[in-house]
Parts: structure tokens; sequence; C-alpha cells
């Protein structure tokens, strides 16, 4: 029993490890200026790997980055890697920039592939009856 019991505790305690690293990542300065990792994760959009893009993407929308929405859509248009231009979207869906469900709507109906189509026309529909992501 007393085995078990370290072992949750530890398993919280790596959690609780985990949280704080992640939370450092999301700090947003109060004025909307852009923290040095945002600019970082901005200019990792641009990375050869596709890891790399969809990471600081997801990061970008869960810091609900308005200066990266640009640089988004433009993703969510052009990158040769579909769940790439899928994590765009939902990283914009996550920002919750207004002027950004034109763009998911139009990249919806041109996509050339069909499971992009179609989860870009559910985070749009999403996006217009003013559901927030979670």
């Amino acid at each position: 029993m007393k085995s078990k019991s370290r072992i949750s505790v530890m398993a919280l305690l790596a959690f609780g490890v985990w949280a704080a690293c992640w939370a450092s990542d999301i700090y947003v300065t109060p004025n909307g200026e852009m923290t040095e990792k945002q600019k970082e994760m901005l200019s990792a959009l641009n990375s050869d790997k596709a890891e790399v893009r969809a990471k600081a993407a997801e990061k970008l929308g869960v810091q609900c980055c308005k200066q990266a929405v640009d640089h988004l859509v433009q993703m969510m248009k052009t990158d040769d890697v579909a769940s790439v231009r899928i994590i765009a979207a939902n990283a914009l869906w996550k920002i919750g920039e207004a002027r950004a469900v034109a763009a998911i709507k139009e990249q919806a109906k041109v996509d050339k592939n069909k499971t992009v189509r179609t989860t870009l026309t559910a985070i749009a529909d999403r996006f217009e009856k003013g559901e927030k992501a979670g």
C-alpha cells in the first residue's frame, strides 16, 4: 500500500512540475505586447519541421496571441502538412479573432484534403455559434 501512495505522490509532483513549465509558456504581457517566447514561437511557424510549426501554432492559440493571426491564416492555407493546417485553424479559433472566420470558411471549401475541409467546416461553425475553444 505504501508503494502505491508513493507512486501517487510522485505522479502528482511530476504533474505539478509539468503544469508549472507549461504555465510559463502561456504568460502574456498585460499591455498586449508580445513576449520573447511568443516572438520565438512566431518565428518557429516557419520551421522546416512540421512538429515544431504545429507546437508553435498551438501555443500561440492557447495564449490568444492576436499578433499571430495573419501568420496562422497563411499557415492554414499553405502548409504542406494537413494536420498542421488543422492545428493552425484551431489556434485561430482559440484566439477568437472574428476576421479569421472568413478565412477558415474559405479554406474549408478549397483545401485539397477532405479531412481538413471537414474539420475546418466544423471549426468555422463553432466559431460562428460563439463557442469558445477549451
